[in-house]
């Protein structure tokens, strides 16, 4: 057993409308490359994985943050999510690109994902998802995802079926300062995150 140790950092972004959000991120992993050798007599340093990754979402109206979600009333609007992650660990390189729609409480999207170096594999992942809440602050996500392999050794071998149930508490807080809804986060058509208040998680379910 040896320590290992990682880093990264997010920034996040609102307009004052209230339309156009999104976050921008990295992080390190195995920041002094630890040795995992089972050999005292040799090294084995595991290589530092970088991960960068940015989404940018648009939504047709007031009404809520972009980087949040709605509680299904008829009056929200739609958004569009523009996303992509790209990771790399030693000679081998990882990209991820895609699109989510999501209007009222269903969701939809297709994403893309491809090594980039070595034997290329590339496959293209369709989901949809519907999240129900079922108490004030509580809700209840369930997602279903189909990856299916284009190219590469596993191309033809019929594509994977994937299943989430996301339990979401909108309004705890771990460190204070109130929940996604609390006492901070963005201000629903106001300037973004009030000073000195609680980010926002990420998310699009």
């Amino acid at each position: 057993m040896v320590p290992d140790f990682a880093a990264g950092g997010i920034l996040q972004f609102i307009n004052p409308e209230g339309t156009i959000g999104g976050n921008i991120g990295f992080a390190v992993d195995h920041l002094f490359k630890p040795d995992v050798s089972f050999l005292s007599t040799g090294t084995a340093a595991f290589p530092r994985k970088w991960i960068g990754h940015a989404d940018v979402i648009f939504s047709s109206g007031p009404g809520g943050s972009p980087a949040g979600m709605y509680s299904g009333a008829a009056s929200d609007p739609l958004r569009i999510q523009v996303g992509a992650l790209y990771q790399n660990q030693g000679e081998t390189n990882c990209l991820e690109a895609g699109l989510n729609l999501q209007k009222f409480n269903i969701y939809i999207g297709g994403w893309y994902k491809s090594t980039l170096t070595g034997l290329v594999n590339s496959s293209i992942v369709l989901l949809a998802g519907y999240k129900y809440r079922f108490y004030e602050g509580m809700s209840l996500g369930f997602i279903y995802s189909y990856d299916l392999q284009v190219s590469g050794a596993l191309q033809g071998t019929g594509g994977a079926h994937e299943i989430s149930l996301v339990l979401e508490f909108e309004n705890a807080s771990i460190l204070g300062g109130g929940g996604r809804r609390g006492g901070g986060g963005f201000v629903p058509g106001g300037g973004g995150r009030r000073y000195g208040g609680p980010m926002e998680c990420p998310t699009f379910y």
